[in-house]
């Protein structure tokens, strides 16, 4: 169950409440009616047969302004030709679905329409697109438009199932319907129209050769291209249709070109070589700048290679960042949207470069109405100050995000305090100087002189580092149990299920459902999941993520059967290999697994990175008795027990599953030189979650909510406080 804060310190259950309804909607009977568990769609079930469990949909698009009309007109034709349908039935919903806010995979699919056949699918399509095919809509990155339509769309993908994997013929899987993915059909599956009228982005102006993507949203992604001169560029889309609160895409990137011509002048933002409309598409061609944004600078610097030196550099990085905006700043123009995405630095020279100014204006020309702030950099403070100031308050923010994650928990805890106080606690572990501290706290206060005085700070203070923590109490362990497992018991009060428990069984199982997509499924061979793995590894970008699903599936298939194993250790070893040479990465700073082939970063979850691969090579070291793995083994639990902190707490992609990971390893190694560093590990736990109207819950700033689920909430984490328990009491019974 998911929760959401309101105004930064109410918790209510997230429900979405149907405000969105036909016109001639009085009198349906409920027997027809049905909703998600999620509440995003109602659903009117009309069909006279019974739907299959996959096969064509009809997605009908639309925009705020024309989603009643085409709504009435499809259930009007519904109670007529008796076919089943959903629709997004909340306002607030459908605002991120039609602005380009919400996920890749849900923009644009306003309704979805459920043929019984084939044959019904193209007699319908046809029926719809003469219906509405002319009304404006929001484009649909997954599916294929029909014909010259603007809102009528078709994918072929799960209709009626219990999982999300498209099956052939003989009912093998072949690949989940519900990953991002551009139109496709399987192999046994033939194209149901003679021309596709597929649009492949791949030159671009005519004149742009694209080289890759850089950043990809609904509303328009940026690329990096190539002119017919060889020079790097950069190219940022606005795409038609797409509007946020009083101006649309293409407004705000005409805004950017204006800035940036206007802004000649400055030595830190892009310049202006191109603009043009394509298919009524804007587009706008800037300078390509090398360098790293804040995200990728605060991956590429952790651990020990924050040294003094490090340090240093930063201390001028930032500096260099606030004497731009200050000059921005005396010239009267306000910046706006200020983010770790927005700003480029080159580590080595120091620069900083502006790379956003779609939102940046003359302090003298501001329009409220046209504002945007991404979240995370940002407190509720923001509302009552003047523009130059928040610009002030969110750079706080941006110094905070050089070193941490903690503004995310912004996204939830609106106030400001959680990410202070999980901020201060890294700042001790980390020994992060004070200097960065003092400056940040004045920026966030943001009042009059903040600017001048944050600078000064940075110029004259020294590099002392804190010693302790003096915001916040270090919560006892059991305490901090006993406040995770209250909201589990009140739900579970609900669903009259207090008997369920959190065991190891249960967990494997939900490993298992990643791929499986239902726990009850059975295990495949092990032969099954080895091919999965290779046809994975033979791909353009293999996966980790994929990988371990199949692995996990590998292990359990394994450990089902000892000890007469049936697959000969050669075997699964060879697997291993050759997971180790496209993934395994190893230097003198880090080592660990590829999150993808050749990628930058390594991941150290259990969904997609070294805890996952730890718990596997343990496993394999007690299936086969072995000792091949034992290095790596050690290497793995070094290099994740070196982790105080992660992104989030949660048990599959956060800290939690990290320690679990390493819980087992002492378990099996007995080493208990490990236990202090979890103890550091859980020290961190408190600083992950919130306390709401006397209930302790995790924050899952992934779904910017707050959980109770065993991946993303309160049960994964107290799941595995309770290992660390009976880790302790055995320990203390030896």
């Amino acid at each position: 169950m998911k929760y959401e804060l309101v105004n930064g310190d109410c918790c209510v259950r997230q429900y979405n409440h149907v405000d969105i309804v036909p016109t001639n909607f009085c009198g349906l009977s409920r027997e027809i009616l049905s909703r998600d568990p999620q509440h995003v769609f109602l659903q009117i079930n009309k069909s006279a047969g019974s739907l299959p469990r996959q096969g064509f949909k009809i997605h009908v698009s639309a925009t705020l302004q024309n989603y009643q009309v085409i709504l009435d007109k499809v259930y009007d034709l519904s109670c007529k030709n008796n076919f089943t349908f959903k629709y997004i039935s909340n306002y607030s919903l459908l605002e991120q679905y039609l602005g380009g806010t919400g996920s890749l995979w849900m923009t644009g699919k306003y309704i979805t329409v459920y043929p019984e056949t084939e044959s019904r699918f193209k007699e319908l399509i046809r029926t719809i697109y003469d219906l509405v095919g002319e009304e404006d809509g929001i484009p649909i990155f997954t599916d294929q438009v029909f014909r010259d339509s603007k809102n009528i769309y078709y994918r072929y993908g799960i209709i009626n199932s219990d999982d999300d994997f498209i099956r052939d013929e003989q009912s093998n899987k072949l690949y989940r319907d519900h990953e991002l993915r551009p139109y496709q059909l399987p192999s046994f599956v033939k194209e149901p129209f003679e021309s596709k009228n597929e649009y492949k982005l791949e030159v671009i102006g005519k004149k742009y050769f694209l080289k890759g993507i850089i950043s990809r949203k609904s509303s328009g992604s940026v690329y990096r291209a190539q002119d017919i001169h060889g020079r790097d560029v950069v190219i940022k889309r606005a795409k038609y249709g797409f509007k946020d609160s009083e101006e649309t895409e293409i407004q705000k990137l005409q805004n950017e070109r204006k800035n940036l011509i206007n802004w000649e002048k400055y030595d830190f933002i892009p310049k202006v070589l191109d603009s043009f409309y394509e298919q009524k598409d804007f587009f706008l061609v800037e300078s390509y700048i090398e360098g790293l944004t804040i995200d990728d600078l605060r991956a590429e610097f952790i651990g020990d290679k924050r040294d003094s030196l490090y340090f240093a550099k930063i201390r001028h990085i930032v500096l260099n960042y606030l004497r731009c905006l200050q000059r921005l700043h005396n010239d009267s123009f306000f910046l706006g949207d200020i983010s770790a995405r927005n700003i480029i630095v080159d580590f080595e020279s120091e620069k900083v470069f502006l790379v956003d100014v779609s939102q940046s204006a003359l302090l003298t020309n501001m329009d409220e109405s046209f504002y945007y702030r991404t979240q995370g950099f940002y407190d509720r403070r923001v509302d009552y100050l003047s523009s130059e100031l928040q610009d002030v308050h969110q750079s706080g923010y941006l110094v905070m995000s050089i070193f941490s994650r903690a503004n995310d928990f912004l996204k939830i805890d609106r106030s400001g305090k959680q990410s202070w106080n999980f901020f201060i606690k890294q700042a001790v572990e980390e020994k992060i100087p004070t200097v960065f501290i003092k400056a940040m706290k004045v920026l966030i206060n943001a009042t009059a002189g903040s600017l001048d005085r944050a600078i000064e700070i940075l110029q004259k203070d020294d590099m002392n580092v804190l010693s302790q923590i003096t915001t916040t109490q270090q919560l006892p362990l059991k305490s901090l149990l006993q406040g995770l497992q209250r909201p589990v018991s009140i739900e579970q009060i609900e669903e009259n299920s207090l008997d369920e428990k959190i065991s190891e069984a249960r967990v494997v199982k939900a490993l298992l459902s990643m791929e499986l997509g239902n726990s009850s499924c059975p295990v495949p061979d092990f032969e099954q999941s080895q091919l999965k793995i290779f046809e994975e590894l033979s791909q353009t970008r293999p996966s980790m993520e994929k990988i371990l699903r199949q692995l996990f599936l590998m292990v359990e298939y394994l450990k089902e059967r000892v000890p007469k194993v049936p697959v000969k250790f050669d075997n699964f070893d060879i697997t291993i290999k050759k997971i180790e040479s496209t993934f395994w990465v190893e230097n003198n700073d880090f080592c660990g697994y590829r999150l993808f082939a050749k990628s930058k970063y390594i991941s150290p979850y259990l969904k997609n990175g070294m805890a996952g691969m730890l718990i596997v090579l343990m496993n394999a070291k007690v299936i086969y008795q072995t000792k091949v793995y034992d290095r790596r083994i050690k290497q793995l639990a070094n290099e994740l027990s070196r982790m105080a902190y992660a992104k989030n707490g949660t048990f599959i992609e956060g800290l939690s599953g990290i320690t679990w990971s390493l819980i087992k390893y002492v378990k099996q190694s007995h080493d208990r030189d490990y236990m202090p560093l979890i103890e550091r590990q859980l020290s961190f736990y408190q600083y992950f979650c919130i306390d709401c109207h006397g209930l302790t819950y995790l924050i899952d700033s992934r779904n910017e909510a707050l959980d109770t689920s065993l991946f993303y909430g309160n049960r994964g984490m107290a799941f595995v406080l309770k290992e660390w328990e009976k880790l302790n009491e055995n320990r203390r019974t030896c």
